[in-house]
C-alpha cells in the first residue's frame, strides 16, 4: 500500500512541473491607447437678428416770426430841400449841412433830422436843425420840431448824433462880445424827445479865447 501511494505521489508532482514548464506566460495586456476626446466645437457664432438703428431724428428748427421792415425815410438831403424852412432872402438857397436818420419818436420807424443853412450873405448864415417824421417820408413831410435858429449863438452846425430819444448837436458860435463873423464858441445842445415835443434839456458854451477863429460851414 505504501509503494501504490508513493508512486502515485510522484507521478503528480511530474504532472505539475510539466505543466509549469509547457505553458507559456500569458502576455501582459498592452495599455489600451487613450480614447480621444471629443473636442466640442466652438459654437458657431449667433448671428442675432440685427435691430434696426433708430432713424436720426429730424429737429425742425423754430421758426423766428419775421418782422416785416418799414421802408426807411429818403436821406437824400435833396429830397427834404423842399421840406425845408425857407432863407430869409430870396437871394439865397436852401443848404443841406447834415443829415441823420434814428428813431427819435420810438414809433419804430426812422425819423429824419436835417441841419440846414443858407447861402451866405455877408459872414456865414446860422443853421437851424428840423425834423421829419419818417413814416411820412420827404412827399409827405411832417415836421416835429425845429431847433437853434434866431440870433443866440448863430451856431454853425457841426455834427448831429441820436441815441435812442436823445439829440445831441454841436456847433462853432458867437459869444456876446465877439464879432459876427469870428465865431469863439464852441458848443453843445442836448434835446431829448417826450409826448410827442422836443426839448432843451443842455446847453454847454466854451470859450475860445485865442485870436483865431473858429470854423463855420460857408
Amino acid at each position: 500500500m505504501r509503494t501504490k501511494i508513493v508512486v502515485f505521489a510522484g507521478a503528480a508532482a511530474i504532472a505539475l512541473l510539466t505543466a509549469g514548464c509547457t505553458d507559456k506566460p500569458t502576455p501582459a495586456t498592452a495599455p489600451s491607447a487613450p480614447v480621444p476626446v471629443a473636442t466640442s466645437a466652438a459654437p458657431a457664432p449667433v448671428e442675432s437678428a440685427s435691430t434696426p438703428a433708430a432713424a436720426p431724428t429730424t429737429v425742425k428748427p423754430v421758426a423766428t416770426p419775421v418782422k416785416t421792415a418799414k421802408p426807411a425815410p429818403e436821406i437824400d438831403g435833396d429830397d427834404w430841400i423842399p421840406a425845408l424852412a425857407p432863407c430869409r432872402s430870396k437871394e439865397q438857397k436852401v443848404e443841406v449841412e447834415k443829415i441823420v436818420t434814428g428813431d427819435l419818436t420810438g414809433d419804430g420807424v426812422d425819423d429824419v433830422v436835417v441841419s440846414r443853412s443858407c447861402t451866405a450873405i455877408t459872414s456865414y448864415y446860422p443853421s437851424t436843425v428840423e425834423i421829419f417824421d419818417g413814416a411820412a417820408g420827404s412827399r409827405h413831410p411832417k415836421r416835429i420840431a425845429t431847433l437853434l435858429g434866431g440870433d443866440l449863438d448863430m451856431p454853425s452846425v457841426r455834427s448831429v448824433r441820436l441815441s435812442g430819444r436823445t439829440l445831441t448837436i454841436t456847433a462853432h458860435g458867437v459869444g456876446k462880445k465877439a464879432p459876427t463873423a469870428c465865431p469863439n464858441l464852441k458848443l453843445t445842445y442836448d434835446y431829448k424827445y417826450s409826448g410827442g415835443k422836443v426839448t432843451l434839456t443842455n446847453r454847454k458854451a466854451v470859450t475860445v479865447t485865442s485870436g483865431d477863429c473858429l470854423p463855420v460851414n460857408r
